[in-house]
């Protein structure tokens, strides 16, 4: 078990963000006093419980795969037996399908092949993603099974994302469409932090809509708030805070880390809100290729990322 690492309240300035009149806006049911609290305490958070589901042997029919049909597989999970089905989105890393289950329900399935460098803790994925999908904000899984081959993680069949909201908008969401988006997201965040799970990986495209109701899902970046030393460089780069990357571009003798995890996902949370309303990210960094252009963290940390606005150092 990873070594606890200590949060400390210190390590970044919230008083933009914990300002009370903008925490008033986002609610009339926010309790301001009780999110300043929860963002100023120092207790160490427990240990969080991770229980991934065991993965089983997949017992899949792989005989009958016509070329000419949306039929992939059969394939027995804990729950059930599902019939896997046409592609809905796929990517190098994982590929997602629809599935039916036995019972009749309609899912969609990720199945993230093992090869894949990225795709080595597909067992945490599927148990953080099960633990933390009680709250209604956040992507229901219902199975997961795993083989020799892949990971499949059976999930609720979401209808599109806010990336395909934002886009079909002339320019932008006027604020009280964005407003209603983004307060759902921080409540989905929020149940995310209040169990000590880091998502990492904000993004619109990672926010579901299914039924009308706004999903937040991929939790293969996601971590626990206790783990020391957790690795910085994952996610997407124009919604990742600079602390995302230091160990891309800080020095041995730097030595520089973020003691304050939450606020790596605050930071991508301002991202999206800016996107939601403008419909364009707040400074221009377009590739990976960009940020790894800084030598050194001190160099890094002070480039003025909204430009005339904000500047780290």
């Amino acid at each position: 078990m990873a070594e606890r690492n200590t949060m400390s309240s210190d390590a970044v300035d919230f008083a933009g963000l914990l300002d009370d009149v903008f925490l008033a806006s986002l609610s009339a049911d926010i309790d301001v006093n009780s999110v300043r609290a929860h963002f100023n305490k120092t207790d160490e958070p427990p240990e969080p419980a991770i229980c991934p589901p065991e993965p089983i042997a997949a017992q899949a029919d792989f005989t009958a795969r016509p070329t000419q049909s949306d039929y992939y597989l059969d394939i027995t999970g804990h729950s059930q037996r599902w019939t896997i089905g046409k592609i809905i989105a796929e990517s190098d890393k994982a590929t997602v399908r629809e599935a039916v289950g036995q019972d009749g329900r309609v899912a969609a399935v990720k199945i993230l092949p093992l090869s894949h460098r990225d795709n080595d803790s597909v067992d945490q994925e599927a148990a953080i993603g099960g633990l933390l999908s009680i709250h209604p904000n956040i992507l229901d899984v219902y199975d997961y099974v795993k083989s020799e081959e892949a990971g499949y993680i059976f999930m609720e069949r979401a209808d599109g994302d806010l990336y395909e909201i934002v886009e079909k908008a002339e320019s932008g969401l006027d604020e009280e469409t964005a407003r209603t988006w983004f307060r759902t997201l921080v409540a989905a965040v929020g149940h995310c932090h209040q169990n000590f799970y880091l998502h990492r990986d904000l993004k619109p495209e990672n926010c579901l809509i299914a039924n009308g109701t706004l999903k937040l899902s991929d939790f293969g970046s996601a971590i626990s708030m206790t783990v020391k030393d957790p690795p910085s460089a994952c996610g997407t780069v124009q919604y990742a805070a600079p602390e995302r990357f230091l160990d891309l571009v800080a020095t041995p003798e730097s030595n520089e880390s973020s003691d304050n995890l939450c606020a790596v996902d605050l930071w991508s949370l301002g991202i999206i809100l800016y996107v939601l309303v403008k419909q364009q990210f707040p400074f221009m960094e377009p590739s990976m290729s960009d940020a790894l252009k800084f030598p050194s963290v001190h160099q890094w940390k002070r480039r003025t990322l909204v430009r005339g606005h904000v500047r780290l150092s």
